[in-house]
């Protein structure tokens, strides 16, 4: 059952972040990867400390002296999204491809993980 804090990292995820199959091409087989980029504010630090427990891993990175962004890519990603998936609203469409994904990931299905990649970045495009 999904926290409070699932609830509100969906809610930030659905406004100012991204969700992703990015396709390694030449053969690597595409991954996962959640984006978030926040301005760089006490609060939003202590998010992102809240958030630094095992589950979510993820990297932090400062653009400038203003923004910070957090990636989780690949395993983080999906554990990420099996936890704040359900929650998503703005970015549902986003998340039943992600279900795909890992359906056919299990499969080792190449062709329908690199087709559910072009579907995203289409999907992405158009929200």
């Amino acid at each position: 059952m999904p926290d409070f804090i699932d609830f509100y990292l969906a809610g930030l995820i659905d406004g100012d972040g991204s969700i992703s199959i990015i396709d390694r091409g030449r053969g690597g087989k595409p991954y996962l990867m959640v984006q978030l980029s926040q301005l760089d504010t006490p609060e939003f630090r202590g998010l992102i400390a809240e958030l630094d427990r095992p589950i979510w891993g993820g990297d932090v990175t400062t653009a400038g002296r203003k923004v910070s962004r957090t990636a989780w890519c690949g395993k983080n990603a999906e554990e990420l999204l099996s936890r704040i998936g359900p929650c998503l609203k703005l970015k549902a469409r986003q998340w039943g491809l992600v279900k795909e994904f890992l359906a056919a990931r299990t499969t080792d299905n190449m062709g329908a993980m690199l087709m559910l990649a072009e579907d995203m970045q289409t999907l992405n495009k158009e929200t």
